[in-house]
Order: structure tokens, then sequence, then C-alpha cells
């Protein structure tokens, strides 16, 4: 579960990384939510929905802690979406120049959030 949550929060920072356009346009406050393509916000959702429900098997599998599925799926997808959005205006240049050591970043990135920071 932990390894299938992982690639599924890789995944979404790569596809987010792979188009800006988009990625600006949903978290960047550049349209408003009128003005976003329903497939995109469809999309957008069944990713969510996804998220949950690995969480959620994860739970029942003793994998994942007890909580709300919903809020542990935005705490991931908040960092998802923060990480992209710092890929997708330059602002990782400095730790990650190119594509892949991004795309590496955000492994690690997403290792930290199912890992956590604290001191066990």
């Amino acid at each position: 579960m932990v390894r299938i949550l992982g690639g599924a929060i890789s995944a979404t920072a790569r596809q987010r990384c792979n188009n800006k356009g988009a990625m600006q346009a949903m978290v960047g406050g550049v349209l408003t939510d009128d003005s976003v393509d329903d497939s995109l916000e469809q999309a957008s959702n069944q990713s969510f929905q996804g998220l949950v429900g690995i969480i959620t098997q994860g739970q029942q599998a003793g994998v994942f802690r007890e909580g709300e599925a919903d809020e542990l799926a935005l705490t991931a997808w908040s960092v998802v979406h923060g990480f992209a959005m710092l890929a997708s205006t330059g602002s990782l240049e400095h730790r990650a120049a190119n594509r892949d050591a991004k795309l590496a970043l955000a492994q690690r990135v997403a290792g930290n959030l199912l890992n956590g920071i604290a001191r066990g």
C-alpha cells in the first residue's frame, strides 16, 4: 500500500510537472472556478478519489493510520500540488535543474510525506 500510494503521488507530480499551463491554471489562481474545463475538473476529482481509495484500503490493511481518509488524502494532495506549482514556476531550479532531477526530488518529497518528518 505504501508503494502504491508513493507511486500515485509520484505519478501525479510527474503529470503536473509535464503540463505547466494546466498546473498554473489549477492552483495558481489564473483561472476562476467557472472557467476551468469540465474534463479537467472531472479528472482532478477522479484522481483525488483514487487517492482516497488507496488510503482507505491502506487503513483497512493496517498500513496507514486511522483518521478521515479524505483529510489524509488532502494532506498528500496539497503536498503534490505545492511541489508541482513550485516546479512549474521555476522555483526549484536551484535544487533540481532538469526534468529528471525534479522527478527524483518529487519521489523523495513523496517519501518524506509517507514516512513523516517527525523523529520516531
